[in-house]
Formats: structure tokens, C-alpha cells, sequence
């Protein structure tokens, strides 16, 4: 009955003396003959808590003030616990290139080389390379003026359709995807690809899940720029492409 019961503490301030059985049993009566009070005259199972001079709630306090009662001042729990935030950021983005999808899965393969074309990133090496289609590297970013941070990842490489790339390290991210699809473009010319890229990620942090939130539109504007600016350093001119409808 009395489960969803909270005890208005606050009504002891400024009392001296600690409860004992017979106080402990008395303010329990009381409790409850107020609660019962309170449930006629509201409906509600809690105590009135108006202020007004024929409160339950402020006659309590005046009896139980006479009483010189101490209660030791301890932590509570909501009834309601407070919505976890979301810390997880999700991106896609699908855009047609005048490169074919051989170009672009090169590019986007060759992780050793991320540091020389992928912006922000400072340090990119595979320590391992057991099979052509999986990779491991360590990677680094920077945005100044905040410092480096690296984490390690996994690659899979499926030529020349998809580049998947997870976080298997979590100091940095509780959670860290990052997919290339590649399809066929337009229709009677081989230079040119659908990329379909999407991001998921989540810091382990509050700092950078807030930094994420306000650069992170432009990292990854600049990201997928970065692909297409490094095909046509190694490639030449994309093809031209018309309006196409994705």
C-alpha cells in the first residue's frame, strides 16, 4: 500500500534528535493517518503537498518539530530516472561520381595513404595484412586546437563493391562503422559509380560527443570531397555526369 510513498524529509530541518523505536513507530502512524487523509480528499496516493494552513503536510511538520525529531540527511532516487542522452551520430550519403568503381575502390582501400589525403588525418599505418580482402590499421586525427586522437580499426575489402571499416579498440568510441558501397553509375558508361557512404559512430566521452555535434557535418562534407579530389589527382577529370536523379 504504502510503496509509492515518499517521506517529505524536508519537514524535519533544523531538529536535534535522533529517532528511536517509539518516535520511529509514531511518525509511521502518522505517516499513514495522513496519507489516508490525503487519498480522500485527492484521490492520490501521496501526501498534500500545499502549503496552505490546513495542509497534513504542515500540520505533520509543527507536531513532529514539538517532538524535536532528527532524521539523518540521506541521498534519494528519482521515481523517474532521467532519459539517458544519445550519444550515437548516423550520416549517409548516396552521390554519383565520374569515376568507375575500380577507381574508387582503390582509393578508398589504400588506408595506408589515408594521412595524405583524408583531412585532419595525421597518421595512418596497417599493422596487419594476413589477406587481400582484411586489413588492420592504426589511425590518427587532429582538429586543432584539441589534441590527436587515434583508435584501430578493421577493414574489409570486397573489390570492387565495399569497404567496411569497424573500431575494434574501445578507448575512443563505444562505437565506430564506417561503409563504402559502390554500384554501377550511368547507364553505358563505366566511369561512373554510385557511392553510398555511411557513418555510425558514438564517443566514449561527453567532450567529444559535443565537439562531434558541431563539426561533424563538416567533417564528413570534407571527407567525401577528399575521395573525389584524390581521383582526380590519380585518375585525371572525372567524366562528366548529368543531373541524376539517387
Amino acid at each position: 500500500m504504502l510503496q509509492n510513498f515518499s517521506l517529505p524529509l524536508t519537514i524535519f530541518h533544523g531538529c536535534k534528535t535522533q529517532l528511536n523505536r517509539k518516535n520511529v513507530i509514531s511518525f509511521s502512524r502518522k505517516c499513514l493517518q495522513n496519507q489516508c487523509i490525503s487519498t480522500q480528499a485527492t484521490g492520490q496516493r501521496h501526501l498534500d503537498v500545499r502549503q496552505d494552513k490546513f495542509s497534513p503536510r504542515r500540520s505533520l511538520h509543527r507536531e513532529f518539530k514539538a517532538m524535536d525529531v532528527f532524521i539523518p540527511n540521506r541521498g534519494f532516487k528519482l521515481s523517474v530516472p532521467l532519459r539517458k542522452e544519445n550519444k550515437r551520430r548516423d550520416f549517409s550519403e548516396k552521390i554519383l561520381l565520374g569515376y568507375s568503381m575500380e577507381q574508387l575502390f582503390n582509393i578508398v582501400s589504400d588506408v595506408e595513404h589515408y594521412k595524405d589525403f583524408i583531412p585532419y588525418c595525421t597518421s595512418s599505418v596497417v599493422t596487419s595484412h594476413k589477406t587481400p580482402c582484411h586489413l588492420i590499421a592504426d589511425l590518427s586525427f587532429g582538429f586543432p586546437p584539441f589534441p590527436e586522437e587515434g583508435y584501430t580499426s578493421s577493414f574489409t575489402l570486397t573489390s570492387p563493391t565495399l569497404v567496411k571499416s569497424v573500431c575494434v579498440d574501445r578507448e575512443l568510441f563505444n562505437h565506430m562503422v564506417t561503409i563504402w558501397k559502390f554500384s554501377p553509375g550511368l547507364n553505358g558508361n563505366p566511369n561512373t559509380c554510385i557511392l553510398d557512404f555511411y557513418l555510425s559512430y558514438e564517443f566514449r566521452s561527453l567532450f567529444h560527443t559535443h565537439l562531434s555535434r558541431i563539426f561533424s557535418d563538416l567533417i564528413v562534407g570534407k571527407m567525401i570531397t577528399a575521395y573525389s579530389a584524390e581521383a582526380k589527382r590519380r585518375y585525371g577529370a572525372a567524366s562528366p555526369v548529368k543531373a541524376y536523379g539517387i
